[in-house]
């Protein structure tokens, strides 16, 4: 699958972040791992995959992106766009489906994902069922627990393991998309919640996934019957999809990992 499309989510949420307030920025996907934005470590890791042919940013506040001389090239090139932000990541998900005109697939991260590697991208690119509406990427428990056991991350236990969202959902071509969409706006409130994100889909869902009895595939299942749209999982083999950076410690675990990189 090549020539994908790449949304990169770099909006503020309603009332600000104080993570970026403290780093003294405006946003939190300019503050630095390493020296470097975080934004543009993710605009170099989507290049770097070879399976991205258009970069989009949504963001409220152009100049912020403008402002940053590591992506100054890739704008003045014409690498990366800039589109308005909705007033959540959601529906600025659901704006950019609706008025997208291609190159399909869509693939669709954040801009806090600082360790996001080339790799992951491509995976979950190659891995995607052909015949799913929404691939969402994930992190198995055991995988992320494994490489970094003193890491503590919501997640979202089944009766076959855990997982960790990756921050990575790929849209291929389909109106059933959207559908979906609606059902992660009415979630997004929630998110940090993930027993209420599964009381959406019903209670008695709810109380077998609180008593750790509901299989993954039976919650896609649910899914898919609510919203028409197949959704799928894609599990990454990397620890480091599931580390996105919300605060002054995932930064220092960030950068930690970086320099261990190099």
């Amino acid at each position: 699958m090549n020539g994908a499309t790449a949304l990169i989510l770099a909006g503020r949420r309603p009332g600000g972040d104080a993570f970026a307030t403290r780093a003294g920025v405006s946003h939190k996907a300019l503050i630095p791992i390493c020296g470097v934005p975080m934004i543009a470590r993710v605009v170099r890791a989507l290049q770097e995959s070879g399976r991205i042919a258009r970069m989009v940013v949504a963001i409220e506040d152009a100049d912020a992106l403008h402002g940053c001389s590591e992506l100054a090239e890739p704008l003045a090139r014409g690498e990366v766009e800039i589109v308005p932000a909705g007033i959540s990541p959601g529906a600025t998900v659901r704006q950019v489906l609706e008025r997208f005109s291609g190159p399909w697939p869509l693939v669709v991260t954040t801009a806090d994902h600082a360790l996001l590697r080339p790799e992951m991208i491509r995976v979950l690119l190659d891995q995607a069922p052909p015949d799913a509406d929404v691939v969402v990427g994930t992190v198995a428990a055991e995988t992320l627990h494994a490489a970094y056991p003193e890491v503590r991350r919501t997640l979202l236990r089944f009766r076959d393991g855990g997982i960790k969202g990756a921050n990575l959902f790929l849209f291929p071509r389909t109106a059933a998309a959207g559908a979906l969409m609606a059902f992660w706006q009415s979630a997004e409130q929630d998110r940090k919640t993930p027993w209420r994100l599964v009381a959406r889909i019903g209670p008695m869902t709810a109380l077998r996934f609180v008593l750790g009895w509901l299989p993954a595939g039976e919650v896609l299942q649910r899914l898919s019957q609510l919203t028409g749209a197949h959704v799928a999982f894609v599990r990454l083999p990397f620890a480091e999809a599931a580390l996105d950076v919300d605060d002054e410690e995932d930064q220092a675990l960030a950068e930690q990992i970086l320099r261990r990189r190099s």
